[in-house]
């Protein structure tokens, strides 16, 4: 069953594109951000789910029906975090990573590292299999048991930090409506 279904497991994967690169607004802190802005401002959240794209979120999160399943899903994030606990993690993104998502550094016994996430470690193999791109996570690394010195988790968050830095506050405050929201729009 391997060799006749292995054609359809390797089919290409059609590449999204990323959206354009933002310009820098500010590099934002907790402190700043981390009380709701006072006045009258009703959050948009179809220009959250626009920022959600254009900030990258989606490339690795899904929220509602937007996005990925490369990282956790964000679409009850409301029911598990307060607004403040989702900016932290979103401004300092290693400080807690779920376990699932952590990446590994592989040491090989040539002295070269591989840094990815674990997809398969089966005992009964003599290999590892580490996804390397989380922008790609079909792109596959597989490494040869023997040739592996050591692995230790990775104390780096796979998302990037200073994501927010693209958006100015009022889309910042679109962007967490969007999050509370689970996704929805209306």
């Amino acid at each position: 069953e391997r060799t006749k279904f292995s054609g359809m497991l390797k089919a290409p994967v059609a590449e999204e594109s990323l959206p354009a690169p933002r310009e820098m607004v500010k590099h934002w802190t907790l402190a700043e951000l981390a009380e709701t802005p006072a006045g009258d401002r009703t959050a948009d959240l179809a220009r959250g789910r626009e920022l959600y794209a254009a900030a990258l979120c989606a490339t690795c999160h899904v929220c509602g029906t937007t996005g990925r399943p490369v990282g956790p899903d964000l679409t009850m994030v409301a029911n598990r975090f307060s607004r403040r606990d989702l900016l932290e993690s979103i401004l300092d993104p290693s400080a807690v990573v779920a376990e699932v998502h952590r990446n590994v550094v592989v040491t090989k016994t040539d002295g070269s590292t591989v840094m990815g996430r674990i997809v398969q470690n089966d005992f009964r193999e003599s290999k590892l299999t580490l996804t390397t791109n989380p922008f790609v996570p079909s792109e596959l690394v597989t490494l040869p048991k023997g040739e592996i010195r050591s692995w230790e988790e990775s104390p780096v968050s796979p998302m990037p930090p200073a994501l927010l830095d693209t958006l100015s506050q009022d889309e910042i405050e679109d962007l967490l409506a969007f999050l509370l929201a689970g996704g929805k729009v209306d």
